[in-house]
């Protein structure tokens, strides 16, 4: 990179709540792109890729595959410590199963078929 352009970098993340709500507020916003319906070529494919991206970082979350996850929420929840009822209504292995694998297969352009 020459020395007269922008370094591009994301905003820092203070904790891991915040970074979970990041997660949540892109996938928001990305959705809310998409459905503005004005999207075309490479901008759809730029709407569409961060909608996946962000969605499947949340489903790998909320199904304690890896980094953090929410069965371990002393990893990540500063507030207070969460009951074991609270614990089991925000875990959700399901949608990991479903789209972890298409997701990925479809983020990774050069993934044979």
């Amino acid at each position: 990179m020459e020395n007269n352009e922008e370094t591009v970098s994301r905003p820092l993340k203070l904790n891991h709540v915040e970074t979970i709500l990041y997660e949540m507020d892109m996938l928001d916003f990305c959705f809310r792109r998409l459905r503005e319906r004005k999207r075309a070529g490479a901008d759809y494919n730029l709407c569409i890729e961060g909608f996946l991206l962000h969605y499947r970082n949340l489903i790998q979350f909320f199904g304690n595959h890896m980094g953090l996850k929410a069965g371990k929420p002393a990893e990540w929840s500063l507030q207070r410590r969460l009951s074991d009822a609270e614990i089991a209504a925000i875990q959700d292995a399901s949608l990991l199963k479903q789209y972890d694998g298409p997701i990925s297969i479809y983020l990774c352009h050069l993934y044979p078929e």
